[in-house]
């Protein structure tokens, strides 16, 4: 199962990521694989609309409860 979900950057992390030359949900989803060990996928992947950012995950679980609790 896939999950999209939406995410508001600030003007600074926009900044930030014009000035590292990548898009900023690229950039988030690096620095959450960096941070945190979590790996997604930015939406600028899957041709999200101009001016919206979200990044995909990933659930393999079968389990209802257990993704209630991952999320």
């Amino acid at each position: 199962m896939y999950g999209f979900p939406k995410v508001t950057f600030s003007k600074s992390a926009i900044k930030a990521a014009k000035a590292k030359g990548i898009p900023v949900d690229s950039m988030y989803c690096m620095d959450m694989l960096e941070q945190t060990g979590i790996l997604t996928v930015p939406g600028n992947q899957f041709g999200q609309a101009e001016g919206s950012h979200h990044f995909r995950i990933t659930n393999l679980s079968s389990d209802t409860q257990e993704l209630g609790n991952a999320l």
